[in-house]
């Protein structure tokens, strides 16, 4: 909000007015477009009005996961609950100005259920409700339901229900889930195949298929926190998570040591939500919102860690938590402005050479603008303190294509051309930034230089 900047798709929606929410099955994200913006036609940019929504949304839902998670309201557990949005990953999501509010939609919605778990039929009622939302506005908002399910599950193993009782919870979690994917399946969903797909893994596949994706979802996460200040918070809330469940505990502590185990490992393994039974997907920070509920939950819970002498320090660890987190966006967004700058800057040399180069009423068409490496040296020193910004849409320039409207000229942009072989080169303008190379059939390639070092 502070630096202004269009991220990636806001381009292409404030240039164009569409909605195209329909390709991916998100059909509330195009009615309720409809309906914040007032217009039943077109999309109009109105900044930042829905990351004010979205803020609003956000800070609810921290109210009710604390609510949901230590059964009371709690001035520090809204504070370990600031990871839910600004947690690494979501802090893609938060970059969009016309998406943003329908992504926090699909991670609040899920959270809101559970507040009606004690009664079972109201709990499946408004659960596949809430699911139905989150399908129909951003689909990895299904990872937080899961989130949520394995943390009700320990929550009542450690407050010493029967098993019985458990089984029937865990029966009607899955139930939950399972039903709302199904009306979604059957329903709601259309089939899509392009640079992504909604295609399954086969029974014969599933095993492979689920196991690489659990591997690069390992990896993610390594590459996004490896040489951060949060493997040392990571480590210490879990830790504060450990011990406030077995103190707390109304069963056999070991068992109560054990199912604490198995909900941090089950937390990690399923934070990726249904995504991991996916053929073809992304794997870009914006799909891990499981990840930030996952971290709100052991944050959160952790402050149960009351001992003489040492009651302060999972509050302790919250502040730092908390800081740590405000810091980061702030460099985010900073390395945004600095990132937009920078390219724009780079941009507007190319394209004084491309309107010399491109001939006057006749077909064209231009490739290489795309991908380029136009990294901003601030961007990028920001980029090795908190890696999270490299796996962004900042350094991606596709959004300039739009910004400055290359394909305006539509009734001489061919752009095909460039992909036919057997071209000539015919005229070149080259510079320390950047080369411009014409060819024979009006095809125009736009080579930016990497700045050294």
């Amino acid at each position: 909000m502070i630096n202004n900047i269009n991220y990636s798709d806001d381009y292409y929606r404030s240039a164009t007015g569409q909605f195209d929410f329909f390709l991916f099955s998100r059909y509330m994200s195009e009615y309720l477009s409809k309906f914040i913006y007032l217009s039943e036609h077109r999309n109009v940019l109105a900044s930042p009005l829905t990351h004010l929504l979205s803020i609003g949304l956000l800070s609810i839902g921290s109210m009710v996961l604390v609510k949901v998670i230590l059964k009371k309201y709690s001035k520090l557990g809204l504070i370990a609950s600031v990871i839910l949005g600004l947690s690494p990953y979501f802090l893609e999501n938060m970059s969009y100005k016309f998406d943003s509010i329908f992504m926090t939609i699909a991670l609040v919605a899920p959270i809101f259920s559970f507040l009606f778990l004690r009664r079972k039929l109201a709990f499946i009622f408004v659960s596949i409700l809430c699911m139905q939302l989150t399908l129909t506005t951003y689909q990895a908002g299904n990872s937080a339901f899961l989130m949520l399910s394995l943390f009700a599950v320990l929550d009542g193993i450690l407050a010493g229900r029967k098993p019985s009782q458990t089984l029937k919870l865990i029966g009607v979690l899955i139930f939950s889930y399972v039903c709302a994917f199904l009306i979604y399946r059957f329903f709601v969903m259309q089939t899509v195949d392009n640079y992504t797909s909604n295609e399954i893994f086969s029974l014969d596949q599933a095993y492979e298929g689920i196991k690489g994706n659990l591997e690069r979802v390992y990896e993610y996460y390594r590459f996004t926190f490896r040489k951060t200040v949060f493997v040392s918070i990571f480590i210490a809330g879990v830790l504060m998570f450990f011990l406030a469940a077995v103190k707390t505990a109304k069963i056999n502590k070991i068992l109560a040591a054990i199912f604490t185990i198995c909900f941090i490992v089950l937390g990690l393994l399923l934070s990726y939500g249904a995504y991991l039974i996916l053929v073809k997907q992304l794997f870009f920070s914006r799909m891990f919102m499981g990840a930030g509920v996952f971290l709100a939950i052991i944050f959160i819970f952790s402050l149960k860690f009351e001992v003489k002498f040492l009651s302060f320090l999972p509050k302790f660890v919250a502040c730092v938590l908390a800081y740590s987190l405000i810091v980061q966006s702030y460099a985010y967004a900073n390395a945004m402005k600095e990132q937009a700058q920078y390219a724009r800057y780079r941009v507007e040399l190319a394209l004084q050479d491309f309107n010399k180069i491109v001939p006057a009423g006749e077909k064209f068409g231009f490739n290489s603008i795309f991908g380029a490496d136009l990294r901003s040296p601030a961007a990028v020193t920001a980029a090795k303190t908190f890696p999270i910004i490299a796996q962004s849409d900042i350094f991606n320039i596709n959004w300039l294509y739009w910004a400055y409207d290359l394909h305006k000229w539509h009734e001489v942009w061919a752009p095909g051309l460039c992909m036919q072989e057997g071209k000539k080169e015919v005229k070149r303008i080259q510079t320390p930034l950047h080369t411009l190379i014409r060819y024979d059939n009006n095809c125009v390639s736009i080579i930016f230089t990497p700045l050294q070092g």
